[in-house]
């Protein structure tokens, strides 16, 4: 039979517990990455059973870290596709940050606005000058998503009048020197 413990007994006890996992902090993380490498199929499956489960749980949390760090969710999609192009993503943290501080497309000179949902006209994108050579520091710069998708299309040729015109037209802008 158990004992109901009062309030007063139950915080005394959270506060030794607590004291006592500080204690042996290093001592709880080495056995649980020990059992995470002699299970990893176990891990593997729990981990999918609670997306399963949470999956709408997880998808609002992880929409919210990429709302709250756009700098990583755009890291992280570089590193996607660089994976999926089969070419190198060396960016860091801080070389993304430094491209994101003007948030200024570095080709039509609009400013950029983070997009709450799916990339807008105006979205900051990550473009490869040099596609072949991946997303590395020197090769990557910061442009509209709108003007990515525009040069894509065509990554060979050089004449961006076309998309900037484009460009221009489609977005909501009064930006003279866009339109000419």
């Amino acid at each position: 039979m158990s004992r109901v413990l009062t309030a007063e007994q139950r915080e005394r006890k959270r506060v030794t517990n607590r004291k006592h996992y500080e204690a042996h902090r290093e001592g709880y993380a080495t056995s649980s990455r020990a059992y995470a490498a002699a299970h990893p199929e176990r891990i593997r499956a729990t981990c999918r059973k609670y997306r399963a489960t949470h999956s709408e749980r997880e998808r609002a949390r992880h929409h919210a870290y990429k709302m709250a760090h756009p700098e990583a969710a755009i890291l992280d999609a570089a590193r996607t596709r660089g994976k999926r192009y089969g070419v190198p993503c060396t960016l860091t943290l801080a070389d993304v940050r430094e491209l994101l501080a003007p948030m200024r497309c570095s080709a039509t000179g609009l400013p950029l606005a983070h997009a709450t949902g799916k990339a807008s006209a105006l979205s900051p994108s990550l473009d490869r000058i040099v596609p072949a050579l991946g997303y590395v520091p020197g090769n990557v710069r910061l442009v509209c998503h709108r003007f990515n998708m525009l040069r894509g299309a065509d990554p060979v040729s050089q004449d961006y009048r076309h998309a900037l015109r484009v460009l221009a037209e489609t977005s909501n802008t009064t930006d003279r020197a866009v339109r000419q």
